[in-house]
C-alpha cells in the first residue's frame, strides 16, 4: 500500500483488528448559522429513523454507510476546547460493539484546536476531504442534543469500550485510536442519600426514632407492667371509692338534690306463673307519690299511694286508691257476698290521717321509737368515709406490712367486655387481714355514726360482729383466693371474683367497677352463678346529669320451675318542684276498717252455716260428720 495513499475507513484494519468508525468533526458555532437543539421521543422500532433532512443553509454530518454487512459502531464526535461548542451526543439504546486493538504501539492523542479556519466547498467524494463533508448525521430516535461539559482526553483500553446506559450530567471523553476519534461513556457516580439530607431532616428523623423507641419502652415498662398496674389499679380504686362517697354527700347537702323520679319496669315469668308491671315515683322531702301497676292472671290492678305532709305533727297524711280490683274479693274471702263488699273500694280514695297513722304506731311492737330512728344522711356519710380511708390503707395497698391481698398468679392479658385487662390470682395475708379488721371497727368507733349505735343499744351486736370478722380472718388458707382483673386503661380495679367450689368458671359471686377513662359515670356492677340460677345486677350512675340506671336479670330454680326475673330503673335527681295534689276521700281509714270488720264476720257465718248444714246431714244419715262444728255458731240450724 502507497504510504502516501490515506486508507478506506469503511475497510477493516489488520493492525486494529476490529472496524473503526470515522472521524467525525463538528464545525465551531462561530462556523455555522445556528445549532439546533435536537430531541427525539421514545423510538417506537428498534431499527433507527434517518432524521429529517436539515436546509441548506446549515451544515451538519452524516456517517457514511458501511460497505460490509455488519453494521458499524456508532461514531462519537471530538469535541474542540471551545467552550462555545453547544453540542452533546448521547448514545443509542443499543450498546456499540467493543473496540479492541491488536496492535502494540499506542496511538497519540488527537485534539481539536480550539480555532478553526472556514471550511471550503465540499469536495466531491469523502476521500478528497472527509472532514468537510455537509452530509446530515444519522442519529436514534432516543438522542438527545445538548449542551456538552468540558472534553477530557483519555486512552482507550485493551478492553471494551461500553456504551452508557444512563444519561448523567458529565464530561464526556475524547478517545484517540489512530485516525478515529470516539467519546467515552460517562461514569456513573454513586450517591449517598443520607448526605444530600439536610440537618433539619436528619434530626427530625433521630426524633422519629427516639419517639418510637420510647413509645415501646412505654408499653413494656409501663403500660404492660403487671405488677405497676396491679400497684396503680389499687390505689385508684380507692381514689374512685371516695369519690363516690364525696359525690353522694354533695347531693345530700344544701339544694343539690331536693327532688327524684324513678320509672322502671319487672317480670316475673315461668311455666305456671306470668306476673309484670311497672313503677313510677316521684317525691321530695315532703311529698310523694309511688304508682305500681301489677298484671297477672289475666288481670291489671293499678295501686296509686300518695304521702303528703299533714299541716301538724312530722307524720304524714296517707291517700290509697286501687283500680282493677273487681271479682278479688271472692278469691280473697272466698264467698261472693263478702267480695262484693270489697269491689265498692275499686277506683276509691280512702285516706288515712296522720293522727291514725301515730296510733297505730304507738301500739304496734314494731313501732320505732324516737331512739331507734334512722341514722342521719350525715352519720352514714361519715362512717362510709372512714371505711374508705381504711380500705386505702390495708384493702387498695401493695405496702407488704399491711396489704391483706398478695398476688399468686399471672395470667396474662384478656379482652372482655371491650375492656384490655389484665387477669391475675391473688391470696390473702392472715396477719394483714387480722388488722385490717381491726382498723375497721376502730374507724366506726371514731366516727358519727358511733353515737347512733350507741343511743340505740346496739354496741352488743357490732362487737359480736367483728369477732366473727375476726374468727373468720383467722381460718384463712394458703389456697384461698379471688381472681382480679385489672383495666389497662384506666388503671383501676375491673372486678373481682370469689368462687363458692374453688372453680373461678363455675359458681362464683363477682363485683366490679366498669369505668373507662374519660367516663364521667360510676358504673357498678354484680354478678352471681349458683347451681339452680344466676343474677346479674349494673348500676350506672352519671355524675354530671345525676341520672343513675339499674338493670336486674336472672334465672331462679330449674327446668319447668325456672323463673326468669327482668326489671329496669332509671332514677333521677334533681331540685325540681314536684306537685302531687291532695284527692277527694271517698273513704276514711275507719270506714275500710268498720268495712272489713264487716267482712271478716261475713265470712265466718257463711262458714259455720256450711259446717252446721254438713253436720246436719250426716246426723240425718247416721253418719259422724268429718268436720267439726265451730264454736261459733254451733247451735244454728238450718231449716
Amino acid at each position: 500500500m502507497d504510504p502516501n495513499q490515506q486508507p478506506n475507513e469503511n475497510e477493516p484494519n489488520p493492525s486494529r483488528g476490529t472496524a473503526v468508525p470515522p472521524r467525525i468533526r463538528i464545525q465551531p458555532l462561530e462556523d455555522r448559522p445556528q445549532e439546533r437543539l435536537v430531541e427525539v421521543s421514545e423510538p417506537v422500532d428498534q431499527q433507527p429513523v434517518p432524521a429529517e433532512q436539515p436546509k441548506p443553509e446549515e451544515t451538519s454530518v452524516t456517517e457514511p454507510e458501511q460497505e460490509h454487512s455488519e453494521p458499524a459502531p456508532p461514531a462519537f464526535p471530538a469535541f474542540a476546547e471551545e467552550p462555545k461548542l453547544a453540542t452533546e451526543l448521547v448514545s443509542a439504546a443499543e450498546p456499540a460493539p467493543n473496540i479492541e486493538s491488536a496492535s502494540t504501539d499506542e496511538p497519540a492523542p488527537v485534539t481539536v484546536p480550539a480555532e478553526e479556519k472556514p471550511v471550503p466547498d465540499a469536495p466531491e467524494s469523502w476521500e478528497q476531504n472527509p472532514i468537510a463533508t455537509p452530509t446530515p448525521v444519522l442519529l436514534p430516535q432516543d438522542v438527545v442534543l445538548s449542551q456538552p461539559a468540558q472534553p477530557q482526553i483519555i486512552q482507550p483500553t485493551a478492553n471494551q469500550l461500553s456504551t452508557p446506559t444512563e444519561v448523567e450530567a458529565v464530561a464526556p471523553a475524547v478517545v484517540s485510536s489512530g485516525e478515529s476519534e470516539a467519546v467515552a461513556p460517562p461514569v456513573k457516580k454513586s450517591k449517598n442519600p443520607f448526605k444530600r439530607l439536610p440537618k433539619l431532616a436528619i434530626i427530625a428523623i433521630g426524633i422519629v426514632l427516639l419517639l418510637i423507641i420510647g413509645g415501646l419502652g412505654f408499653y413494656f415498662g409501663f403500660y404492660t407492667n403487671s405488677s405497676l398496674l396491679y400497684k396503680e389499679a389499687l390505689s385508684n380504686s380507692g381514689v374512685a371509692y371516695s369519690s363516690l362517697v364525696d359525690y353522694a354527700k354533695s347531693q345530700s347537702s344544701g339544694t343539690a338534690s331536693t327532688a327524684a323520679t324513678v320509672d322502671g319496669t319487672y317480670s316475673f315469668k315461668s311455666t305456671n306463673v306470668s306476673v309484670d308491671g311497672k313503677i313510677n315515683f316521684k317525691g321530695d322531702a315532703n311529698n310523694s307519690e309511688i304508682i305500681f301497676d301489677v298484671g297477672f292472671m289475666g288481670n291489671r290492678v293499678n295501686l296509686d299511694t300518695r304521702v303528703l305532709k299533714a299541716p301538724t305533727g312530722d307524720t304524714p297524711d296517707l291517700y290509697v286508691k286501687a283500680d282493677g280490683i273487681t271479682g278479688f274479693g271472692a278469691l280473697l274471702t272466698g264467698s261472693g257476698a263478702a267480695g262484693a263488699k270489697i269491689d265498692v273500694l275499686n277506683g276509691k280514695w280512702v285516706s288515712v290521717d296522720h293522727s291514725f297513722i301515730d296510733s297505730l304506731q304507738k301500739s304496734s311492737p314494731l313501732a320505732m321509737s324516737p331512739m331507734t330512728a334512722m341514722p342521719t344522711k350525715d352519720q352514714i356519710y361519715d362512717e362510709a368515709a372512714a371505711i374508705g380511708n381504711v380500705n386505702k390503707e390495708y384493702l387498695f395497698s401493695t405496702d407488704k406490712t399491711k396489704a391483706v391481698t398478695t398476688v399468686l398468679h399471672k395470667y396474662g392479658m384478656e379482652t372482655i367486655d371491650g375492656h384490655k385487662l389484665y387477669h391475675y390470682k391473688v391470696g390473702f395475708v392472715k396477719e394483714n387481714v387480722k388488722k385490717f379488721v381491726a382498723a375497721q371497727k376502730d374507724a366506726l368507733k371514731a366516727s358519727k355514726l358511733e353515737s347512733w349505735i350507741m343511743a340505740n343499744n346496739y354496741q352488743t351486736q357490732v362487737d359480736e360482729s367483728f369477732t366473727q370478722l375476726a374468727d373468720s380472718s383467722d381460718k384463712i388458707k394458703p389456697t384461698d383466693y379471688v381472681d382480679v382483673w385489672a383495666d389497662l386503661n384506666s388503671r383501676t380495679i375491673y372486678k373481682t371474683r370469689a368462687s363458692s367450689d374453688g372453680s373461678a368458671a363455675a359458681k362464683y359471686i363477682e363485683a366490679g367497677f366498669d369505668y373507662k377513662r374519660g367516663d364521667k359515670n360510676f358504673k357498678y356492677f354484680l354478678n352471681g352463678v349458683f347451681a339452680e340460677g344466676n343474677f346479674a345486677l349494673k348500676v350506672d350512675l352519671d355524675s354530671v346529669t345525676n341520672v343513675a340506671t339499674i338493670n336486674v336479670i336472672g334465672l331462679a330454680g330449674s327446668g319447668t320451675s325456672a323463673t326468669k326475673i327482668a326489671a329496669d330503673f332509671t332514677i333521677k335527681t334533681g331540685n325540681n318542684k314536684i306537685v302531687i295534689e291532695k284527692p277527694v276521700a271517698s273513704y276514711t281509714a275507719a270506714q275500710v276498717m268498720a268495712l272489713y270488720q264487716a267482712i271478716v264476720a261475713q265470712s265466718e257465718a257463711a262458714a259455720n252455716a256450711e259446717a252446721n248444714a254438713a253436720e246436719s246431714a250426716a246426723n240425718n244419715r247416721g253418719v259422724m260428720p268429718k268436720t267439726p262444728t265451730p264454736s261459733t255458731g254451733s247451735n244454728a240450724r238450718i231449716q
